[in-house]
């Protein structure tokens, strides 16, 4: 009968089915044994071996040139935990930006998968990291720079695509060219990085100052793959741009370290205050253009109004 026939042959499909997963299953669990043992019995006894290779493969990975002064390895279970000792990272120009006396890490086996060094754990103690924004306006992070539009990838790519990232101790130096401010050190610094595919949480606890501020508790939570910086439009170099009917004015609060858009730009009036800072109106062509105005004279400069 038909409907005997349907069912004998949905019987022989799943019982092929499971034939073919308990084959792929064992398979899989032999090569990944072998795996183990070449790890265990090979890999790790001579790690210092492969290095340099590692450091390729690492810098390949990040686009930066890494090096790593001594690497050793030893087992947790069946997880590969590597130290990775006076490691640098080199900027675009080949000088060395950042250097770690140590960084632990635990191998994630998905490096087979994705054949890129995965981790994960990554953990780094006692950094000291530099931040400075120059006259120009450009960042840069232990001395590589933060290009006007970044389209992603890189090193920032890298870490969203580890499991864990900790930072203990650190010590983050903020220096500002551009507003000639005194060094703004952070001590005591503590980060956490948790990655789960396009989803990243992260905390950060930090001693800034006394007479600034008090201790920093930060918490994020965001989504995304791929991390692309951006610059807003450069202002334009002369006061001749053009007027409109429809442009917004807005009165911008102006510090002395701020007054130089005076001189610079067009405004419809000024008015000084009992405190030395200006309230002067402009009449801005874009908010693209004020954003970008506010960005270059940072904390001297505030909306206070708009019409």
């Amino acid at each position: 009968m038909p409907g005997l026939s349907i069912f004998r042959w949905l019987g022989n499909s799943s019982l092929f089915a499971y034939r073919v997963v308990s084959w792929a299953l064992l398979i899989l669990s032999f090569v990944f044994a072998l795996i183990v043992c070449a790890a265990r019995f090979w890999f790790l006894p001579n790690i210092e071996q492969y290095r340099e290779p590692i450091a390729q493969n690492l810098g390949a990975s990040i686009g930066q040139r890494v090096s790593i002064g001594k690497l050793e390895g030893r087992w947790s279970g069946v997880n590969l935990q590597l130290t990775l000792n006076d490691f640098v990272l080199f900027d675009k120009g080949g000088q060395a930006a950042l250097r770690l006396d140590r960084v632990d890490s635990v191998l994630s086996w998905w490096s087979l998968v994705h054949w890129e060094p995965r981790f994960d754990l990554i953990g780094i103690d006692g950094p000291d990291l530099e931040i400075r924004r120059n006259a120009q306006g450009v960042v840069s992070v232990a001395g590589i720079e933060l290009g006007k539009s970044v389209g992603g990838g890189g090193l920032s790519d890298w870490l969203l695509r580890q499991d864990e990232i900790n930072i203990h101790r650190a010590t983050l130096r903020w220096h500002d060219d551009m507003r000639q401010a005194p060094m703004l050190a952070l001590t005591n610094v503590e980060f956490r990085l948790e990655n789960f595919g396009s989803h990243h949480r992260f905390g950060l606890r930090a001693v800034p100052p006394e007479k600034i501020a008090t201790p920093l508790d930060i918490r994020g939570d965001l989504t995304g793959r791929t991390v692309e910086a951006k610059s807003l439009p450069e202002l334009p170099d002369e006061p001749g741009f053009n007027w409109s009917s429809d442009t917004e004015e807005v009165t911008v609060r102006l510090r002395p370290a701020a007054q130089w858009v005076v001189e610079r730009y067009p405004n419809r009036g000024v008015k000084k205050l009992a405190n030395g800072d200006l309230e002067v109106t402009l009449q801005v062509s874009s908010p693209e253009w004020l954003g970008r105005l506010l960005v270059r004279a940072g904390a001297d400069a505030s909306v206070v109004g708009s019409t």
